[in-house]
C-alpha cells in the first residue's frame, strides 16, 4: 500500500453558509453501473451514517491500476462499518460528514468488478474478479480521530488526506475476506 496521513486542521468560521451534500438514494448496482461514490454493500454493512452538521472530511487518492471499496469503521466495538464506497483506479475522492470518532479503515482492492462475484456462501454480491486483496490500516492507537472544536467563536474539524494502493503493505494489515466483511 502506498499509504501516507497526514492530519491538518481546518478552521471556520461559523458565518461561512454550510456546503449542501446531497445523498443520492440507493441505486442496485449492476456490472455496467458501479462509479465512484457509490456504496456497494450498505444492504450488507446496514445505511450508512451521516453527520449532517459536521464537516470531517477524507480524502482518498488512490493512484494504483487497482479499484478499490474503502470502509470507514469505527474503532471501538462493535466496530460498525458506517460507510463503504466503491473507488475507480487512479482517482481522488472525498468522504465527507464524518461523526465524531475514531476510525479505522478496510480496504478491498481488485480489478474488473462484477455483480456475480459473491462472498460468506453468496451472502454478498459484487466484487472483483482478478487481484483481490483486503487490506485493514489505522486501527488501534492509529486510529483516524474526527473531533470538532471549538476555540472562541471558531469551529475546528478534522481532515485527513490518505494515499491508497495495494503495492505497498508496510503500513497496512493483510486482512481476509471473512475479516473485511465482518460485521
Amino acid at each position: 500500500i502506498s499509504y501516507s496521513t497526514e492530519k491538518t486542521r481546518v478552521t471556520i468560521t461559523s458565518s461561512i453558509p454550510a456546503i449542501e451534500n446531497t445523498v443520492e438514494p440507493e441505486v442496485p448496482i449492476t456490472e455496467s453501473t458501479i462509479s465512484n461514490y457509490d456504496s456497494p454493500y450498505t444492504t450488507y454493512f446496514g445505511q450508512e451514517i451521516y453527520d449532517e452538521q459536521s464537516k470531517n472530511s477524507i480524502a482518498f487518492l488512490n493512484g494504483s491500476k487497482s479499484e478499490a471499496v474503502v470502509c470507514l469503521v469505527e474503532n471501538n466495538a462493535p466496530n460498525k462499518t458506517i460507510r463503504n464506497i466503491y473507488m475507480n483506479s487512479e482517482t481522488e475522492i472525498k468522504m465527507n460528514q464524518i461523526p465524531d470518532g475514531e476510525y479505522f479503515l478496510k480496504i478491498y482492492y481488485g480489478t474488473d468488478w462484477t455483480i456475480k462475484k459473491t462472498f460468506l456462501n453468496e451472502t454478498i454480491k459484487g466484487g472483483f474478479e482478478k487481484e483481490n486483496s483486503f487490506l485493514k490500516l489505522n486501527d488501534g492507537p492509529d486510529a483516524l480521530i474526527m473531533k470538532k472544536e471549538k476555540k472562541g467563536s471558531l469551529d475546528s474539524y478534522s481532515t485527513y488526506e490518505i494515499k491508497i494502493g495495494p503495492e505497498n503493505k508496510q503500513d497496512a494489515k493483510v486482512i481476509s475476506a471473512e475479516t473485511f466483511f465482518k460485521k
